[in-house]
This record gives structure tokens, C-alpha cells and sequence, in this order.
């Protein structure tokens, strides 16, 4: 006896391959190297002084404080 197949078994949920989906449009390559040399060491410190959560904590608030920099006025 076989079992009746979903087609959508696989499929991803849409919230998931919105997030997924490719995006074209430029890359903010400074942006992506700011953030990259913000993280790294903070990231790399952690894990070479034996406090890999230490060093994630704080590479995560290097990356929220890169986001949140915005250009312009502050008004």
C-alpha cells in the first residue's frame, strides 16, 4: 500500500524563503569589511583567551553598533 505524497512536504515556509531569497542590488562592501574587522579580532580573542561566549557577546554588539550607524544628520 503506498502513501499519498505531498507536494508541498518540502517546501519552505514563506516567512523562510523570503528571508532566503536572493536579493539583487548592490553590496555595501565597506560596510561588509567594517563589520568584518569590528567582529573578527573581538570574536577571535574570545575564543583564543578560553571565553568563546565573552568574545560572541561582544562581536554581536560590534555588529548592532555597525548597523545602527547611520550617515547624516543626526536629526
Amino acid at each position: 500500500m503506498s502513501h499519498p505524497t505531498n507536494p508541498r512536504a518540502g517546501a519552505l515556509p514563506p516567512w523562510l524563503g523570503h528571508a532566503l531569497r536572493l536579493q539583487r542590488g548592490p553590496v555595501p562592501w565597506h560596510a561588509v569589511l567594517r563589520g568584518a574587522l569590528a567582529a573578527g579580532p573581538l570574536l577571535l580573542g574570545g575564543v583564543m583567551g578560553g571565553r568563546p561566549s565573552l568574545g560572541v557577546v561582544a562581536a554581536l554588539g560590534a555588529m548592532l553598533a555597525g548597523i545602527n550607524d547611520r550617515a547624516g544628520g543626526r536629526r
